[in-house]
């Protein structure tokens, strides 16, 4: 794997931005066409990313090198989120924030639309290339448990609206609103913030 210059995208950053070293440096992993954060990767070519890469063969840039990783919609298309999780720790400086986000398996609208059965072949979605699948889909309590088997602190977590769940969807979340539900059912997002703990002497 090649390592690469970040001092490179660092000064680009400050150069296109006018922002200093101050700033917090970002990279957002599995980006596609997210602008979000300072350096971008993904597996398929788009607008912005600045690195093609899988993050379960490595990201390739040296440990702590980033004050913060996001990673939106990227956790479900990976066949072993447990190690892009602790990829993403790696490449994050102690004491750093860790946002992930992504579908929420108790979003009752998905067990409608088939969203939560065979994901990558029913719900409508559509990949950018054969290894662009879904996986699965999170609870709180998973997410939970991943982030502490990948060694980083859950700081908090959310369940959020996210993107537009199409006309059943939009259907069936005008009826759920209708009704009591826990924020989590209602939702068809989580974001997970963390923390990168700082090593103990």
């Amino acid at each position: 794997m090649t390592v690469l210059d970040l001092d490179t995208a660092s000064r680009n950053r400050e150069e296109d931005t006018g922002h200093s070293r101050d700033r917090k440096f970002v990279l957002n992993v599995g980006a596609g066409l997210d602008r979000r954060g300072d350096v971008r990767v993904d597996l398929y070519r788009a607008p912005g990313i600045t690195a093609l890469c899988d993050v379960l063969a490595g990201l390739p840039f040296r440990d702590n090198a980033f004050d913060e990783v996001y990673s939106g919609n990227l956790l479900e298309h990976l066949g072993n989120p447990l190690d892009g999780l602790r990829e993403m720790a790696r490449v994050c400086k102690p004491g750093g924030q860790i946002t992930l986000v992504t579908d929420n398996a108790a979003f009752l609208p998905f067990y409608f639309a088939g969203h939560a059965r065979g994901m990558h072949s029913e719900g409508g979605y559509r990949g950018r290339g054969p290894k662009d699948l879904h996986y699965g889909i999170f609870t709180s309590a998973h997410l939970r448990n991943l982030a502490a088997e990948a060694g980083v602190v859950v700081q908090s977590i959310e369940h959020i609206k996210g993107y537009d769940p199409g006309p059943i969807g939009r259907i069936l979340t005008r009826l759920l609103s209708l009704v009591t539900l826990t924020p989590c059912m209602k939702f068809p997002k989580i974001r997970v913030s963390c923390m990168k703990q700082v090593a103990s002497r």
